[in-house]
């Protein structure tokens, strides 16, 4: 039997979802594994926030490092889970509801 397939989508598939994915995989349920996806805009490569911000701990091992992919390049997902974005059947949604704080600059 293979595993089943958690799938957690972000917009641009370069952080949030990878977050989620690394500490997932990390101890994951028996007969489950994670990936990840872009919902909305794929970006050209991971965040570069994730990687130091993982260090240390038992996700960092679990990392996926690869450029981000489009939500409809993924196939065979038993579950999806949508953080910040809007995803059509998903799950689970998690959308920010609270406006962003205005930037720094």
């Amino acid at each position: 039997m293979s595993d089943r397939v958690l799938l957690f989508v972000c917009a641009h598939g370069a952080a949030r979802s990878r977050i989620a994915a690394a500490w997932f995989n990390a101890n994951p349920p028996d007969g489950w594994h994670a990936t990840t996806a872009a919902g909305e805009q794929p970006a050209d490569a991971l965040n570069p926030a994730v990687e130091p911000l993982l260090a240390g701990t038992p996700a960092h091992a679990h990392l996926d490092r690869s450029p981000p992919v489009a939500l409809h390049t993924v196939d065979d997902v038993s579950l999806v889970v949508a953080i910040d974005c809007a995803v059509p059947n998903a799950y689970w949604c998690q959308h920010r509801t609270a406006p962003r704080p205005p930037s720094r600059q």
